[in-house]
């Protein structure tokens, strides 16, 4: 059995996402993706192509108001999508706080 090592509570969530970044070759890239959950460090992202791990991007959910800048921590392919862990900079860290606690609210 292997422990959870996540730092935070992840709350489900299934709504749209827009995702930017380039790839390997610099090319700007853009996919729109499907949140499966998020959490005050970090969101996990169903998505129809791969993001190389330890890739920038930026992230934008219009649907909860939240655009902001994360990296890649992991990415695996399941059921012919891939699922891609990010995990947001310093200063997103704060706005999702926010933000989590919103969707608790609102979820009761």
């Amino acid at each position: 059995m292997t422990k959870d090592a996540r730092r935070h509570d992840r709350l489900f969530y299934g709504g749209p996402v827009q995702v930017l970044w380039k790839d390997g070759r610099g090319q700007e890239k853009f996919a729109r993706a499907k949140c499966l959950n998020i959490s005050e460090s970090g969101m996990e992202l169903e998505c129809p192509e791969p993001i190389e791990v330890r890739s920038y991007v930026v992230i934008r959910a219009d649907r909860i108001k939240f655009t902001g800048n994360a990296s890649v921590r992991h990415c695996s392919r399941y059921a012919g999508k891939y699922h891609i862990g990010f995990e947001f900079s310093s200063l997103e860290k704060t706005i999702t706080q926010a933000l989590t606690r919103d969707l608790v609210s609102t979820s009761r």
